[in-house]
């Protein structure tokens, strides 16, 4: 019997494709939005190791690698770091966001291309005692598309967030017995229990800190994957003058300074 090979995800590889390798102190200027187009590692400099580390993370969607092989190939660069032992979770983060971002992206852009079919979008969490509470009071909802909900809570909301996106039809909508939401419940209060089950008090709705712009549609809609494509193929004065009007962007200028950096502290 023939061995089946595993496809590449070619949305995902494309975004990955896309990304910049950046030093960690300019990593940490950017914006939001600027750090989706953009690949870096806190107390790993622009060069070698960086360039090993994009590597290694780009088979898991061009060739089917598993997390565990690409930690394994960057095992020595995470080493000499420390992150090993108590520290272990340091290195996986890294990857494991990284992928799952990437993934992510891949994945808004085909439920985008079947939004006509599958309108409606029900988040999903992984509900064990590891999903953060926030998390679970998105789990099992169900909005349209369009619904500016989804500018906010796209997955990743957090680093090691394991939620994600079903499409559904009307019809699979009212078999499942689900309720299209047609308001945004960002910001609104839910309760927060203890392990036991005890009311603690309440939190405001809202992905962890720094996660509350959807990765997917800001790269959709991204200057910088226009520069990395097309900038390349203009006449040389024309390439000049669109780099000039970019470099107006403060995010932008960063990305394309090519500034080697020293290495942060994690």
């Amino acid at each position: 019997m023939s061995q089946l090979t595993p496809l590449p995800f070619f949305e995902a590889v494309q975004f990955w494709a896309d990304k910049i390798q950046i030093g960690p102190k300019d990593f940490a200027a950017l914006s939001d939005r600027g750090k989706v187009l953009s690949f870096g590692i806190a107390r790993i400099a622009k060069g070698d190791e960086l360039n090993t580390a994009y590597q290694l993370i780009g088979n898991v969607f061009s060739k089917g690698w598993t997390l565990e092989e690409v930690q394994a190939g960057a095992a020595d660069i995470f080493s000499r770091r420390g992150w090993t032992g108590k520290n272990a979770y340091k290195a996986d983060a890294i990857v494991r966001t990284n992928v799952r971002s990437a993934f992510m992206a891949g994945r808004y852009q085909q439920l985008m291309a079947m939004r006509e079919s599958h309108p409606y979008w029900l988040y999903t969490g992984i509900e064990d005692s590891r999903i953060r509470p926030k998390h679970r009071a998105m789990s099992g909802r169900v909005f349209r598309w369009d619904n500016p909900v989804w500018s906010t809570w796209f997955p990743p909301n957090g680093m090691n967030c394991r939620c994600d996106v079903v499409a559904l039809t009307a019809e699979q909508v009212a078999a499942m017995g689900y309720t299209v939401e047609k308001t945004d419940p960002t910001g609104q209060q839910i309760p927060l229990y203890d392990d036991d089950g005890n009311l603690e008090g309440t939190v405001t709705l809202q992905p962890d800190e720094g996660w509350q712009l959807n990765q997917a549609d800001a790269y959709v809609q991204a200057w910088g994957t226009y520069a990395n494509r097309k900038i390349q193929s203009y006449p040389a004065l024309l390439q000049s003058l669109v780099l000039a009007d970019l470099l107006t962007n403060d995010d932008m200028a960063i990305l394309l300074s090519g500034a080697e950096t020293t290495q942060e502290q994690f």
